[in-house]
């Protein structure tokens, strides 16, 4: 049930997207990779894909993310013999949709969300939004942008499964979702842009929600860009031995098209 409301969220803001003829699509695609060997061996790759889209109408944007990591570790054998081996230590994916219809009034709009992730190793390992409400420009420039968006949602979501094998409660609540994104072109090759958003349940024992998203850009090409990235996510609510607050940090190169 869950993943069907959320994919219907997801599909009424495809839709919107093609039902004008004129289009105008804005995509970019990042990649960041860490190799190591020697005494400890590492794997780490990180992708994105972020693609935008303005309409007479609807303002579309579409985000796929994803992050996987091995790692070599060490443990005991049955003959007490220390052995290495390669095993995963994080495999992580998002995928969101929103569609902004444009209203009247310059910078305001009705929005519709949906978003899915699946973490593996986190302490929530699976977590589903859909929302609606009114979104407004709050602050523009010619090199800067503020706008947030505020309304009314519903949550699914799965706990990591406890270190006694007992399965992760699942979890569901409607929820009041507050966003802000901002973006600053600080100059012809560097652009700064932060991304926050707030999921707060109506029912105050249920877990609360709050994801960070900065980035800095460095243009080294007409079409390519060198980003650093930090990533914060919140979960008030997790099971005994697992941390609140899940922060990824990434470098990696960006192709605009």
């Amino acid at each position: 049930m869950k993943s069907t409301l959320t994919m219907i969220a997801l599909s009424v803001v495809a839709l919107n997207a093609v039902a004008e003829e004129e289009k105008s699509w804005q995509a970019s695609a990042e990649l960041g990779a860490i190799f190591t060997s020697g005494n400890t061996e590492t794997t780490s790759i990180k992708g994105k894909i972020d693609v935008k889209q303005e309409l007479e109408s609807w303002s579309n944007q579409y985000i796929f993310d994803a992050l996987l990591k091995e790692d070599e570790i060490e443990s005991k054998d049955s003959n007490n013999n220390t052995v290495k081996q390669t095993q995963k230590t994080a495999e992580k994916y998002f995928l969101s949709a929103q569609g902004n219809y444009k209203l009247n009034t310059k910078g305001s709009s009705l929005f519709v969300y949906g978003s899915h992730t699946d973490d593996k190793f986190g302490g929530v390992t699976k977590y589903s939004t859909i929302s609606a409400g009114y979104g407004q420009h709050l602050y523009k420039t010619s090199t800067s942008l503020l706008k947030a968006d505020i309304g009314p949602g519903y949550v699914w979501s799965k706990q990591a499964d406890k270190t006694d094998g007992t399965e992760g409660k699942e979890d569901n609540s409607g929820i009041i979702r507050l966003s802000a994104d901002y973006r600053w072109k600080i100059n012809e090759f560097a652009t700064f842009t932060q991304a926050v958003s707030f999921e707060v349940p109506t029912d105050s024992d249920k877990n609360r929600r709050s994801k960070s998203v900065t980035g800095f850009a460095a243009k080294i090409s007409e079409s390519m860009q060198m980003k650093l990235g930090l990533t914060a996510i919140n979960n008030s609510e997790v099971v005994e031995g697992r941390e609140k607050t899940d922060i990824e940090t990434t470098v990696t190169v960006v192709y605009n098209f």
